[in-house]
């Protein structure tokens, strides 16, 4: 997980590739475009970089695959029927060749990068949690070495073993001693964490869903239009959003709603002690090999995941709270609820009932207009970042997640926002990344975006 180079860091994030797949937008044709052209200039640079993918590389969760389109014949649960295959670690095998083959050119572009002497290290994000599995993180590595041997023939064998030892995987964080620490950021939304970060699978078996993802698998691909911005709207702003859909796209969209509450109800009612237990213990074993590997300490591991924010799905209370059953059920219910004494009760005891009923009404009431937790994970990040600078004992801390790029300076050091490369929701936000430079005066970071083919100071008011 930690690394002591003396190699310059170029920080990227959240490029979501295979979102959409096999749906081709100006978008994501301009993402693949300007990608490569950012990682064939910066490999011609005589500086010997280290790329740091941050995190949400591939989007697993948003590239569909139904399993009769591959003949998948591994486990499936039955929804997968329905959406397309899930997180299990045979699905995510085949969905990330697809994304490689969809995306060559960029798998070409990284191929170069790493064969010129580069280095690539992939954080492991919530979008991109499978992989965490050594049999996902091999086909991503190999087909980069792959395409290295197919633009260079004659390339030496140890030349490629060493690119193979130049691709390294971090499934929570990145550590440059006493410099910088970088992770993607999701385990401080409870929106999209997962329980431990390092074992996001609770049975070993497939990823664990959470409200982000399997949001955005059953219900947000059935609305027209980009639904980017809709994270966070108001309760009645999604009722709106959604009557405004038209007949049927609404009954599919609730169809999706009611089959995504059922699943995540259905993880929720899994968590048994006898799994909680195993799981448990299968994430202390790993915090002690990543401490050995890390060289800190488990305590020091354990003090910076007790930074985590723990996901909606753990707590029944919390969970129908972030799908705001409790609003939509006092909307539909309510009113029902309320006529009941007119309708039920004779003339003399329908005061007496409406009186009786108004208090469990009133609490229920109450409950529903309890605020939700925040759906915008970025001041949640930003104090953990305070917090990981004192605990790690480095002066930078670089996420992503948020799609927000940021630079923020205090006395103790910096936090960095690595922002999205996806140019669908800001164009003149996205290709944004973080340059961490070693320099005879000391260690220099700048929030920069690629921009005219040039990497360039990025501030907000003049994006």
């Amino acid at each position: 997980m930690e690394t002591r180079t003396s190699r310059d860091l170029l920080i990227i994030s959240d490029l979501h590739l295979g979102e959409g797949l096999g749906r081709e937008t100006v978008e994501s044709t301009r993402l693949e475009g300007e990608l490569v052209a950012f990682l064939d200039h910066h490999r011609a640079e005589p500086r010997p970089w280290r790329l740091v993918i941050n995190g949400d590389m591939v989007d697993f969760v948003c590239t569909t695959v139904m399993p009769a389109e591959v003949g998948f014949a591994g486990e499936l649960h039955p929804d997968d029927h329905t959406y397309g295959l899930g997180g299990v670690e045979a699905a995510a095998r085949i969905k990330l060749a697809k994304v490689v083959a969809h995306h060559s050119a960029v798998v070409r572009a990284l191929g170069r990068f790493v064969g010129s002497g580069h280095e690539l290290a992939i954080v492991v994000g919530n979008h991109d949690a499978e992989m965490h599995w050594p049999s996902v993180q091999e086909i991503l590595r190999e087909a980069i070495v792959a395409a290295w041997a197919e633009q260079v023939p004659a390339t030496d064998p140890r030349t490629l073993d060493d690119m193979r030892a130049a691709i390294q995987f971090h499934e929570w964080f990145l550590m440059e001693d006493g410099v910088a620490w970088i992770e993607h950021g999701h385990q401080y939304d409870p929106y999209c964490s997962f329980e431990h970060a390092l074992e996001p699978a609770q049975d070993d078996r497939e990823i664990d869903p959470n409200v982000g993802a399997l949001l955005l698998r059953y219900v947000t691909h059935r609305f027209a239009g980009d639904m980017h911005h809709a994270w966070g709207f108001t309760f009645f702003g999604y009722l709106r959003m959604w009557f405004a859909q038209g007949r049927n796209r609404a009954f599919a969209i609730g169809s999706g709603y009611y089959d995504m509450c059922r699943r995540l109800v259905e993880h929720w009612r899994r968590r048994v002690p006898e799994r909680i237990a195993s799981h448990q213990q299968r994430a202390r074993a790993r915090v002690a090999a990543v401490a050995r590997r890390a060289r800190l300490s488990e305590d020091r591991l354990h003090e910076l995941a007790s930074l985590w924010r723990p996901p909606v799905v753990t707590d029944l209370g919390r969970l129908v709270r972030a799908l705001m059953l409790d609003r939509l059920s006092l909307v539909l219910l309510g009113p029902v609820l309320a006529g009941l004494p007119v309708l039920l009760l004779p003339a003399g005891w329908q005061i007496l009932g409406a009186t009786v009923l108004a208090f469990p009404l009133a609490a229920w009431f109450r409950m529903a207009l309890a605020s939700r937790e925040p759906s915008d994970p970025r001041s949640a990040m930003l104090t953990s970042a305070h917090a990981i600078r004192r605990i790690a004992g480095v002066p930078i801390v670089v996420m992503g997640h948020s799609h927000d790029p940021c630079a923020e300076q205090d006395a103790e050091g910096w936090y960095f926002n690595t922002g999205t490369w996806v140019p669908h929701q800001d164009p003149k936000k996205a290709f944004t990344h973080v340059r961490i430079e070693r320099t005879a005066a000391g260690v220099r970071a700048m929030l920069c975006q690629w921009r005219d083919g040039a990497s360039r100071a990025w501030v907000p008011h003049a994006a």
